[in-house]
């Protein structure tokens, strides 16, 4: 689509409850990548944050929430959780 921005943050792998409990800034940190896409039309623009299912982004969920969003004026944001943990 045209217009997308990757974007990419910092974020933990969590790998049980109880390794979150024992504290965030103890786990592993893991590149996260998405991809932002912004309506036509001077913003500000409200944004909805999609993340990925249990299938990741080969279901093609993400892409009509995204594009039924967009239709309305609203930003989306479509995280790959999955893409850097494997």
């Amino acid at each position: 689509m045209d217009g997308d921005e990757t974007v990419e943050f910092e974020s933990r792998s969590v790998e049980s409850y109880r390794a979150l409990l024992a504290g965030v800034r103890q786990l592993p940190p893991v590149r996260v990548r998405g991809v932002l896409r912004q309506p036509q039309g001077k913003g500000p623009h409200p944004l909805v944050i999609v993340g990925v299912g249990s299938q990741g982004l080969a279901s093609g969920r993400e892409e009509l929430y995204g594009a039924a969003l967009l239709a309305q004026g609203i930003a989306v944001l479509i995280v790959d959780s999955f893409g850097s943990r494997g």
